[in-house]
């Protein structure tokens, strides 16, 4: 956000008026399922791994989930 109201300080300085704006168009709600989920299991079961990774990115696991 530093960077926004960074160059929305230097447009409106270059431009009177002129300006970014950041709205957030989408949420879902984050997938956190615990590494000792039994679906979790299964699949390091079969991938033939013991690790898991939790990653910083949205899918719509975390919709379904909350559907569930």
């Amino acid at each position: 956000m530093a960077e926004v109201r960074r160059l929305d300080k230097n447009m409106a300085a270059r431009v009177p008026g002129c300006g970014v704006t950041i709205e957030p168009v989408y949420a879902y709600p984050a997938f956190d399922m615990s590494a000792e989920h039994p679906s979790v299991l299964t699949v390091k079961r079969c991938a033939g791994r013991n690790g898991d990774v939790r990653l910083s990115y949205g899918t719509e696991a975390g919709c379904f989930r909350a559907a569930m």
